[in-house]
Formats: C-alpha cells, structure tokens, sequence
C-alpha cells in the first residue's frame, strides 16, 4: 500500500487541500493528527460535487522512499495456476 507524497491522507498535506474542507467540517486549525476531515470536491466521473471523510495519518509509505520496501524476511508465495 503506497502513496504519493501528496496523497490526501496525510496530516502534513492537509494545507494543499484546506481550500476543499467541507464547511461542516473542523477547521484547518481544529485538525489534528488521525482526526477526520471532511473534502468536498468535483468529482468529474460523475459530473457532481464528492463528499469524502478522511482519516489525517502521518505519511507513511511513499512510493519510493525509505519504509516503502517490503520486508526482507517477508516469504512470497508462487500461486498455483490452474490446469486445464
């Protein structure tokens, strides 16, 4: 499960997105860490406004950066294909 370094999910992030915080919910300056904030945004699949609650979480596993890598202990396993 990575993300980008901007994903919505990070609590550092959340002043590029205050402009998005639906007006019932906290503030920017009420939010805190593993709170949930509240974005509304145009949602261009649907061609209407989108509702989305958000836990904030410290950023944790970008892509490509130290943390991100799987474990080195972690086992892999070959799964079984199918015969015909």
């Amino acid at each position: 499960d990575w993300h980008t370094h901007d994903h919505i999910s990070f609590f550092e992030n959340l002043p590029l997105r205050a402009h998005l915080l639906a007006k019932d919910s906290k503030s920017i300056d009420e939010l805190k860490l593993f709170d949930t904030a509240v974005f509304v945004f145009a949602d261009d699949t649907r061609g209407k406004m989108s509702r989305v609650e958000q836990i904030l979480w410290p950023t944790h596993c970008v892509q490509h950066s130290h943390g991100a890598e799987l474990h080195k202990e972690l086992s892999i396993l070959k799964a079984n294909k199918r015969r015909e």
